[in-house]
């Protein structure tokens, strides 16, 4: 008789880096990355960004009058421990949150996506 496949538990972890943009103090565009997100699922994680982007909170730093728009990189991490074997799986997603003009999207969108974080 085979014995059958053992998975004792599938866990994931939900975290998300990013660039805001936002009128500086000091008058002009500015852009900055933001504290890291973490969070138990994706909406999760957006409520945050949603919250954090309405209250100028994302970066932690104070540097902005007005933060406008951000966009995130959510990494989804699977964890599946199989027959007493641990396993990984990554995903990515890229989301831009805000009130921001095609061209300002374009910019963070090639920001995030092209390495800057």
């Amino acid at each position: 008789m085979e014995t059958q496949p053992l998975v004792l538990k599938e866990r994931k972890k939900f975290k998300a880096k990013g660039i805001v943009l936002g009128y500086l103090w000091m008058g002009g565009l500015g852009t900055m990355h933001i504290k890291p997100l973490e969070g138990d699922s994706r909406e999760e994680i957006v409520n945050k960004a949603k919250a954090k982007l309405e209250n100028n909170t994302l970066t932690g730093t104070g540097d902005f009058n007005d933060q406008i728009g951000v966009t995130l990189n959510i990494e989804t991490t699977t964890h599946i421990e199989y027959n007493c074997k641990d396993f990984y799986a990554t995903e990515n997603e890229y989301l831009t949150i805000g009130d921001l003009t095609d061209k300002q999207d374009d910019f963070l969108v090639n920001r995030v996506y092209y390495g800057d974080l």
